[in-house]
Order: structure tokens, then sequence, then C-alpha cells
């Protein structure tokens, strides 16, 4: 029903604006809401921060990191930082991709394995007498004395895929002189062996060929590679007895290059610690180089392992290259990581799903955020505790981030794990900062914590590659029981950094690359899975749990199942502090298409647009919809307050539709907040043809134009501003967005939403300039233009100087300190208001209303926000026809104060005789 231009369906307060300053055309506590790219943090959801540590905590730091394209890629943290210098109430939505990428061919390089001496059998080849030497040596031995005797093995040799050699000479002196020349007796034996088959063929590290985008109109986008053959051509890692850590050479060729075919080679090597290792040579980002290959994993701990205990020979001359769907796949929105299925204790020959950890975080960085530890397992009490660590941490000096004792299976109880740490699915509210449960719906309750199922991984097998050669999943080693020397409070079993021990070797990290997203058939579980770890030595089948696949385990020392267990002094879980293993959960993927220069934000990614790769009328998934969805989180004003809103990185001309989008979004939706929206940067050369300030101001007074945003809720700034980067260490320029959000808060904090936030008493800003000294003249262009002046003066440095929203219409609402007067008397009556709803529509009711609101507006008008006002509320807009639709209106008239812009001063000069009394 409409009456007075207001349509009610549901019972509510509503507002409407008459603007009679041009015959005529929301906010308490300054409150932000912020939508950017961030480095880590959770995705598409607003989070409440409140200052600078907790941002850093859960968002990152600031970055430098660029585009291909030369654009900053996280301008939110300079904004959001900036704000938190003046305010604590901030809202942060991060934008994750929604498209993926198609990654293309995989390469991987795989080791030769190492002799295994159990396999080992010798043969006497021959007896020889009277050999000579000199010098005092034979073979690299000392020889020191006649009738000597000792044994010379050089190693074993590689003589097949899979079969060894080696030479054993025994000695003994017959004869030494003074000058050390002599003779010996020698007996030959020849020792062959094979190698470990469970290593032959082990995947150490993963290549891609760098993928470039083109947009096709109407049509999905073509991605090209760099390369399409990779080829060892050199191994110096296999000669003699082997050096896995020796130089090899990859050959690149690209044979689709129009003409010709291009190669380029690279010397790379897998020691961590030389300039050619192989990120260091390649690199290991999509486009963090410009060979035309990059490591996508590697696993520097495994490794060193494999070379420490012998398991490795060398790496292999022939690369797997793999070309199935499940590697070449990715071509799926962000991901969240998440930990395999928590299982229970062997249950007869059972072992049952309970529960898993689902990161809070999503993509990229949640993979290396956290691991969890399952510690003080009681299989008597059926308890344990849950801690959640920094990922970085070691068993020897562990972080704990949070931690939650005594939990339980049992639901009855209030140490039950869905409610201790809260689940996914809304049944339990969350209580922890990092993680939430899934919990198996047939969870046993009298279980207890003993493992974890496997990790999904690429499958090599050559059905799975189609490729020639098969190849083995690199390995996941898992502490299985302490050794005598491990101190049982400083070491956990399941996954640690004491797992990669090795001989002579203290592992020092857990591969985190092991736990990287894996492409989208992984994702969903349709892959190949590692075995997993549980605690009980008996747990050596493969297990199912109704239909879904368990799997197998990598075994603790000991039975553990019930109270005879650790009661049993010989059983090393008989000390509490024994029973307890990590995890760490995995899969986390940004989605953004990582073989572009740049987002795909722009105009032309709109659905319907040129670009938006998909047939008419699909919903395309391209990065403009990815913060559209991101923006559209703020629609709803009764979930989130904020008065303020910005998207860095996101401009009125680059992402012209996405901003009028949003506006119109915050016009229609909120209509309580303002938007403070980036200026594109413009780069003009100094010239003889005119002021440099000057063409750079009509140039984006042009660009505004050309948009055509005409909007009191919106307002823009211009030029950029060099900021110093405190953590980067480097000074760069950023859109003044976030210094400006700081300077309303500042505002709002020493005066009222009502005062300009800029000049000299509240525009001063945190900046070491702006990008162009504006002289009057560009001043004057950019005002006229909608376009407030960030200016640069000597003695106070660089100051907001103008205060101008994006309405075209000259009228109070132009100016940002009338906007935000109507922002903030919006949400002041609108408290008013809802709690009279329900209530009786009579005098009572009105009075109460006008009671609590004039001395509302009384107050703004001392504090000099109003000139005057009047409240109306009378019989002559309720009628008693609005009285039966239950409905209750009112008028509130007010004459906002305005802010001096414009001074004019005139000096007259006088003659020496002039009184002044009679001037």
């Amino acid at each position: 029903m409409a009456e007075q231009g207001f349509i009610f369906t549901s019972p509510g307060v509503k507002f409407k604006e008459r603007d009679l300053s041009f015959v005529t055309r929301n906010v308490g506590i300054t409150t932000l809401g912020l939508v950017a790219e961030t480095l880590k943090g959770p995705a598409f959801e607003p989070i409440f921060v409140q200052d600078k540590g907790i941002y850093r905590d859960r968002f990152g730091g600031q970055s430098v990191e660029r585009f291909p394209n030369g654009e900053l890629r996280y301008q939110g943290p300079y904004a959001a930082n900036a704000y938190l210098d003046e305010s604590s109430q901030l809202y942060v939505t991060r934008v994750l991709g929604l498209s993926g990428y198609e990654a293309g061919t995989a390469w991987a390089i795989t080791i030769s394995a190492g002799v295994d001496l159990s396999t080992t059998g010798s043969t006497v080849t021959a007896s020889t007498t009277g050999i000579s030497f000199t010098n005092f040596t034979y073979l690299g031995e000392i020889i020191s004395q006649n009738g000597q005797t000792g044994t010379i093995f050089s190693g074993f040799t590689k003589v097949s895929p899979t079969t060894f050699s080696g030479i054993k000479i025994d000695y003994t002196v017959t004869s030494l002189a003074g000058n050390g020349s002599g003779t010996l007796n020698q007996v030959a034996t020849t020792i062959t062996g094979s190698s470990y088959a469970e290593y032959e063929n082990m995947v150490v590290a993963l290549l891609r060929a760098r993928g470039n985008v083109e947009d096709i109109e109407d049509a999905a986008p073509v991605t090209t590679f760099d390369a399409n053959i990779l080829q060892i051509i050199a191994n110096d890692t296999d000669e003699g007895v082997g050096d896995l850590f020796g130089q090899f050479t990859i050959k690149a060729i690209n044979t689709l290059v129009t003409g010709a075919t291009s190669a380029d080679t690279y010397v790379v090597s897998l020691n961590e610690n030389s300039r050619d290792y192989l990120p260091n040579v390649i690199g290991s980002k999509p486009k963090d180089k410009n060979t035309k290959i990059f490591v996508e994993a590697v696993y520097p701990d495994l490794i060193k392992k494999l070379d420490a205990d012998g398991l490795a020979y060398a790496v292999n001359s022939t690369l797997i290259n793999a070309t199935t769907d499940a590697f070449t796949n990715y071509k799926q929105g962000y991901t969240t990581p998440v930990t395999p299925w928590v299982v229970s204790e062997l249950r007869g020959n059972k072992v049952e799903r309970l529960f898993k950890f689902i990161s809070i975080s999503d993509g990229n960085s949640a993979n290396s955020e956290i691991k969890i530890s399952i510690q003080n397992i009681n299989p008597v009490t059926k308890e344990f505790d849950i801690i959640i660590r920094d990922f970085n941490d070691t068993d020897a000096n562990i972080n704990v981030l949070e931690s939650f004792q005594r939990c339980t299976m049992r639901k009855s109880e209030s140490g039950y794990v869905g409610n201790r740490i809260g689940t996914a699915n809304g049944d339990y509210d969350l209580r922890s900062d990092y993680v939430m449960l899934e919990i198996d719906d047939q969870a046993p309750e009298d279980a207890f914590t003993c493992g974890f199922e496997g990790y999904y991984e690429f499958d090599y097998a050559i059905s799975a590659t189609s490729s020639s050669v098969a190849g083995v999943s690199p390995k996941i080693f898992f502490k299985q029981f302490y050794a005598p020397d491990d101190r049982l409070n400083r070491t956990y079993l399941g996954v640690s950094e004491t797992a990669y021990n090795g001989v002579s070797l203290k592992g020092t990290g857990i591969n985190q690359n092991l736990f990287n997203y894996q492409g989208a058939v992984v994702a969903d579980g349709e892959a190949a899975k590692s075995k997993g770890f549980h605690m009980d030595s008996n747990a050596t089948g493969v297990y199912y749990d109704g239909l879904a696949f368990v799997g197998e385990f990598e075994v603790g020392a000991a039975r553990f199942q019930g109270a005879s267990d650790i009661n049993s002094a010989s059983n090393p879980y008989s000390v509490a502090a024994a029973r307890k293993f990590t995890l760490v959960p995995a899969g986390g993927f940004d989605g953004w298409d990582e073989n572009r220069d740049g987002r795909t934000n722009t105009d032309a990614y709109r659905k319907g647009g040129f670009a938006d790769g998909v047939p008419d009328g699909d919903e395309p998934t391209n990065d403009f919809q990815a913060w559209a969805a991101a923006i559209n989180t703020y629609a709803n004003p009764e979930s989130i307050t904020i008065n303020l809103f910005v998207t860095p990185g996101i401009n009125f001309s680059d992402n012209s539709v996405l901003v009028t989008d949003t506006i119109e979004m915050i016009e229609q939706e909120r209509a309580d907040t303002l938007y403070i929206i980036d200026c594109p940067d413009i780069d003009i050369q100094q010239s003889t043809s005119g002021k440099q300030d000057v063409v750079a101001a009509n140039e984006i007074v042009d660009l505004l134009d050309i948009v055509g945003i005409d909007s009191n809720y919106s307002c823009t700034y211009f030029p950029w501003i060099k900021i110093k980067d405190d953590d980067n260490n480097v000074s760069l320029y950023i859109p003044p967005t976030g210094q400006v959000a700081k300077a309303m808060a500042y505002t709002d904090n020493v005066k009222f939403p009502w005062f300009s936030p800029a000049g000299l008493q509240r525009g001063i800003i945190d900046a070491r300039r702006a990008k162009y000294k504006l002289s009057l003249d560009a001043r004057d262009v950019l005002y006229s233009g909608r376009i407030n002046p960030i200016a640069d003066f000597t003695d106070v440095g660089t100051t907001i100087f103008g205060q101008k929203t994006l309405q075209v219409q000259e009228s109070a609402l132009d100016r940002i300190n009338v906007r935000r007067l109507l922002l903030q008397l919006k949400v002041l009556i609108a408290n008013v208001a809802i709690r009279l709803v329900f209530e009786q529509n009579d005098q009572t009711t009105i009075d109460e209303f006008l009671s609590k609101v004039n001395p509302i507006l009384d107050t703004i008008k001392r504090e000099r926000g109003l000139q005057e006002f009047r409240v109306k509320m009378d019989d002559s807009i309720n009628t008693p026809e609005t009285k039966d639709r239950n409905e209750l209106y009112g008028e509130i008239m007010i004459k906002p104060t305005r802010a001096v812009e414009f001074i004019g001063i005139t000096f007259t000069i006088t003659p020496s005789g002039a009184n002044f009394d009679e001037a």
C-alpha cells in the first residue's frame, strides 16, 4: 500500500528525503565497510575488525605485490590500516576468485630410488696378488704399515632401472718401503642389490608452463602456454654413486609458435641452499618470472630425507607428462582447506569417522595458517583436548593460538566437541576463530580420537596421467612412534617435522606443498588417497565406514584401544603425554585465473559483456562477479551496520559498471552509507602544451563525465597520494580513499558527521605528497567536475580540499557534510521509530515520538548541524485511511548548516591621512 510515496508490506520503518534546497533532491559512530583483496582470511563474509593487530592476524599485512600489468594487487590493507588509525569499527569482506583456470600439462620430476640394503648379495669375482701402490695410498686408502688390512667400498652404481652393483675390495699389505711404495694382495667381491620399490619414480617436484589468456567475443577465453614439451637433456645426478643434489638441465620447448619452434634451457638442482635450486631459477608462481616454466610444487623436506636415508639415488632423466583432466583442470572457484576425517579407535575390525576440521580462512594462504593437535586422549573417559597451533611452529616450540579442553563425542555433555568448537552446518555456534567442524552423522558417542584418514593427492599411474611412465605420489612421512631420545612433551605423532629426521638429519619442516590445492578432481575427492595415520599398531587393514572409503594407515608403536592398554607399563601410551597427534588442513584455493595479467572485473566481463566467456543466458564466473558478490554482502542494512563504504582496487573508470551497481545498492537497499570511490590513476608527462596538473585534472573529469554518475551517496578524490609503507620499507602511490575514510572518522571523533571532513582543521592526511601538486586552476577544474582535490600545502602537508558528492544538481546534498548529516539523522530517528512499531496508533504514540525526536534535532542544532527544523506528525498526513492500514507518517523539515568553502576578502588601500572610523 502506498501513501505519500511509501510502500509497506511487512511491519517496519521507512524513510524518504525531500530536498527543498534546490527547489529540492545515514551513521552514528563511524563504521566503515571495506571490500578488497587481502593476503589471507575468510572470503565473502563481512568480518568485524577493531584494530590493526586484529586485522593483521585475520587478513594479513600490507603487500607491494603487483600484477604483471603493473597494478598493485592488495590495495585494501593500506585503506584498512589508514582508517584503523582513527577508528575501531571496520568490517572487511575479502574477495576471492570464482573462475579458477586452465592449468595445462604438468610435468613431474621423479627420483631413481636408492639401494635397499636388505636385498643385497655378494659374489667373489677376483683374487689378485702383488698389486703395486705408491705414495702410501691405494684407491684413496692410506697405507701406513706392512701387514695392514682393510676394506674399500666406493658405493653402489645403478646398472639398470632397479638394480645396483658395487665392488668391495679386501686387501692385505705385503710390503711397504720408506718411500711409500709397496705391494698388496686383494680379493674383489661384487655386491648387487635392488632399489627400494616404494620410492622408485617418486615425484619430488611438479612443473607447469606459464599460460596466457586471450578473450574472444561471445566465446570462452583461450589459454595458450609458453611450452608444450619439457625434457631433461643433461643429468649430473645419476653419475657414479649418484648425487641427488647435483645439477640437471631442463629444456622447455614450444612447438606451437607460429613460424618457428622456440626453446629455452635451465640448469637447476634440488639443493635448497644453492643458487641453482629449482624455484630460484624458474620461479614458483605462474607470473613471477619470465621463464617458460615454473615450479608448482617441490618438497624439500622429503628430498632431504630421501637423500639422508639412502632412499634416493638420483633424479630420473625422464619426466612424467600428465595431460589428463585430473592435472589440467583447475577451473574451480575458491576453496576452503579441510583436514581428513579424524577417526576412532579400532572398534573390532572397524575404524569409524568422527569429525573433520574446516578452516575459517579460505584460499591458498589458509593452507599454511594453522595445524591442529589432539592430545591428552583418554580411552577411559573418552575425552581429548584440541589445540590450534601456528602452522610454522615446531613440536619443540609450539605456538598455541587457542585450545579446547576435555572434548568428547557425547552430545549430551557440555564438552561435546561440536559444542566446544562449533559446526559448519550451524547446529552449534562457532567458538573458534580458526576452525569449525563437520561431524559425521553416524559418529559413535562412545568413541575417542585415534588418528586420521589420508590426504587426497594426484595419482601418477599411467592410467591417470596418460604418460608412458608411471610415477609414485610424494610420500607424506608421519611420526609413528617415539624415539628413545624424544621428549614426550615436545614431540607429536602424525604430521611433524620430526618425521623427516634422517641419518645425520634433523627435520625442520613438513613439506607445506603437499597440502596445497591439487586441482578440481582432487578437491572433489575423486583422486588417489595417501595413507593416513593411526595410533594403534593393529590398524593395518583397509577400512570402510559403511560405503565410505576410509583407507589404510601408517600405524603407531602399540595397541591403543582401552584401559588395559594405558595401564600396561610396557605400552608407550601408558603416559598421557604420549597420547597425541597432529594433522593439518589442506586444499585451499584462491580461485583466480592465475594465467591472466590482471583481474577480469572490468565492464567487458559483466554478464552480457563481450568477454563474459559464457553462452548467452549462462552465469559467468569472472572476477567481475566475484567482486559483485563480495560487495553485495553489505546489501542488507539490518545485518551489517555501516555508514562509510570503500572498494579499494575498483575505480569509477575501469570498473564503471561495478561502481554504478554498488551505488545503486547503497542508494536503493542501504540508504545509510556514503561510498568513497577510487579514482583511476592518471599518468601525464610534463610538456610545454599545458600544465601537467591541469591536463591531469581535465582528463580525470572527462573520465567521470563519461561514466555519468549522479549520486549524493558517493564521492571521489584526486590525485593519488604517495605513502611510506613501513612494513615493506618502500614508498608507493595509492588512491587516497583510505586516508579520506580516516579523515571522516577523525571528523566524527573531534566534531560531528555534519562537519566537513576537509580543510586544514580536519582534512590533513598522512601522505608524503600528492602525485600532482595541484594549482588553483587544477583545483577549480576538479571541483567544478565534482571531484575533490587532494592538495599539497608547504606549511601543513597533504590535505583534502573539497567535500562534494557526485550529485550533478547543485543543492545542499551535493556536499558531504549535509549528506552525512542526513545519514546521521536517519539512524538516530530510526532507533526511536522502530521502538514504536506495534504500539497503539494514537496521539500518545505520536507524542512519544515527538518527545524523543525533537530533543535529538535540538541537540544537532545546538551542535551547529541545523539552522532550523520542524517535525510534523498530525492528522493532515495521518488520515483515517492511513490509520485503517496500520500506518503512521511523519515529516521532518530541516535547514542544514552549510560549510564555508569560499571566502572573499577585499583589501582597500587608503591614503595616509584616511580615517578608518569614517570608512
